[in-house]
């Protein structure tokens, strides 16, 4: 049974790019994981929303979708070879796997189409930025196994599946690529096609203003600090975030300014800094009402 991935995003068969591409982006904010912790249902509910988005947001494999639904036998063999991601069954079980099959030139069968599912655990930067990952993949046939490379394009998260086809010979291969892990990274932290950077800062630097170099999924860049910044301040580096794999837009990185003290801090200065001290407010740590 096919799903309908235009109730899934609330909008009609006849809506534009433009109102498809509006209603994924309200819906991915409202069930995104980081707004929604530990909520297996809004964590299914955020995969249905983006396997509907990659469908209908790309005009080619939006047609097939359309084709197919309308029961039109024309756009299995265009989707056999198109080796786009994605499909638009619900899993690789119970009803609809005929059509599945037929879609795909079975399974198995020689000189046709084999599909296979491989599950894979990314580094941080291997999702951000994309990859390429070997695999060895077998038709279970008891056959030798097939080293093949897949590409893993940017911007992938955790919990994320597409379709990629390989080629070798004259036997093409569907493969279902599943993101089981992406390992964590020493430095950034992500919330969707954004990232979060920790920026230690000097006391002077937070007092009479610097420019600080600060790591990039691109390399290293400038960051201007004003005089008089306070501790916490976030500022904005624009398009320095994750490419999104589905609307292709590239987020922001948002650099958190954490003040620290130096290792080691000579008796000499406590006299210093204890004038310093002088110089706090009375309600300095929490404002009066």
């Amino acid at each position: 049974m096919a799903k309908d991935f235009y109730d899934r995003l609330g909008v009609t068969r006849k809506a534009t790019p433009e109102e498809i591409k509006k209603a994924y982006r309200k819906l991915a904010r409202q069930y995104h994981p980081d707004v929604n912790p530990n909520n297996k249902e809004a964590e299914l509910r955020f995969k249905e929303i983006n396997e509907a988005y990659e469908t209908l947001s790309d005009e080619e494999r939006r047609k097939e979708y359309d084709d197919l639904i309308a029961g039109g036998g024309a756009s299995r063999g265009r989707a056999a070879s198109s080796g786009g991601a994605g499909h638009p069954f619900e899993d690789f079980s119970g009803e609809g796997m005929g059509d599945f099959w037929d879609l795909f030139g079975g399974m198995g069968r020689g000189g046709g189409t084999i599909l296979s599912e491989v599950h894979l655990t990314l580094t941080f930067r291997e999702a951000a930025l994309g990859a390429e990952k070997s695999v060895l993949l077998t038709d279970g046939s008891g056959k030798r196994p097939e080293q093949v490379t897949i590409r893993i394009p940017a911007g992938v998260e955790a919990g994320m599946s597409f379709t990629v086809q390989t080629v070798s010979g004259s036997r093409s291969r569907m493969i279902r690529v599943v993101i089981d892990e992406i390992r964590p990274d020493p430095l950034f932290r992500r919330q969707g096609s954004d990232l979060l950077l920790d920026c230690p800062v000097k006391l002077s630097e937070l007092l009479y203003g610097a420019t600080v170099t600060v790591p990039t999924l691109d390399g290293e860049a400038r960051l201007k600090i004003p005089p008089g910044t306070k501790a916490g301040q976030t500022f904005r580096m624009k398009g320095k975030g994750v490419v999104s794999p589905v609307d292709h837009e590239r987020g922001h990185l948002f650099v958190k300014i954490l003040p620290v003290l130096p290792p080691r801090i000579p008796a000499s200065l406590e006299s210093c800094i204890r004038e310093l001290d002088s110089h706090y407010p009375p309600d300095f740590r929490w404002k009066n009402p």
